[in-house]
Formats: C-alpha cells, sequence, structure tokens
C-alpha cells in the first residue's frame, strides 16, 4: 500500500488469499488501526509521518548549515520532540533501528559542525555536548 487506506485494503487482500508473512505490506502513515496491524504481523513496516515537520525540519536543518543562523533552541526542541522521548526512541530501536541510527547521527552532525549547541543540560548530557 501507498498510504493509509491502501495499505489496509492490501492487508486485507492478503490475509483473504492466505499469504500473511509471505507477500509484504507497507503503510505509509502510522495510526492506530496499521500499529495494531503492524503487532499482529498483518502490516510489516509502517512510515510513520508528519509532512509539516518533516518539511519544515528539513529546512531548517539545510538553512542552518547554509547560514549558521538558526538559534539553537530550535534544534533543542526537535530533539526534545524525538529522541528525548523514551517512547519514540524503543519504538524506532524496535521497528526500524536504522532510522533512528540516522537521526542520532544527524544531531551528531550538527553538534559536530557548531551549529548545534544545546541550552538544555538534559540534553547536553545525552548528547555529549
Amino acid at each position: 500500500g501507498a498510504n493509509l487506506f491502501s495499505a489496509l485494503g492490501a492487508a486485507n487482500g492478503v490475509q483473504a488469499a492466505g499469504q500473511t508473512g509471505v507477500i509484504k505490506v507497507v503503510a505509509f502513515d502510522a495510526p492506530t488501526s496499521i500499529v495494531d496491524n503492524l503487532k499482529t504481523g498483518l502490516v510489516d513496516v509502517a512510515i510513520a509521518q508528519h509532512p509539516a515537520e518533516i518539511g519544515y525540519f528539513g529546512v531548517v536543518a539545510a538553512y542552518a548549515h547554509l547560514t549558521r543562523a538558526v538559534p539553537a533552541h530550535l534544534f533543542d526542541l526537535y530533539y526534545q520532540a524525538t529522541m528525548d522521548r523514551d517512547d519514540l526512541v524503543a519504538f524506532m530501536a524496535r521497528e526500524n533501528p536504522a532510522a533512528l541510527q540516522a537521526l542520532q547521527d544527524r544531531f551528531a552532525a550538527l553538534r559536530d559542525a557548531g551549529l548545534w549547541i544545546t541550552r538544555r543540560n538534559s540534553i547536553a548530557v545525552q548528547v555529549g555536548g
């Protein structure tokens, strides 16, 4: 499936054909119905998205890299919304460890390039900054 509805349709078709676990179903969204189907094995992969945040933080990171003008607190907020959430980190570690590593690497790259110097002690302890 390409989105929530086509993924659910594909999963239902796979199940009806008795091919669960044989034919892989991928969803691009992660509402409760997809998460439930992940747990039962009916859906194999879900790519969770937040389109506004995806676009916003991609542009912020590019702008920061090119101009060195993005305030560090914006990266702090993004870190808190992602890596500072134990539930999200555990989910990513279990379901998509490569994506978790990529996110960790991106924060490290921002820090190493001097584009992100956190002002929050709790984050500094976690990232070694």
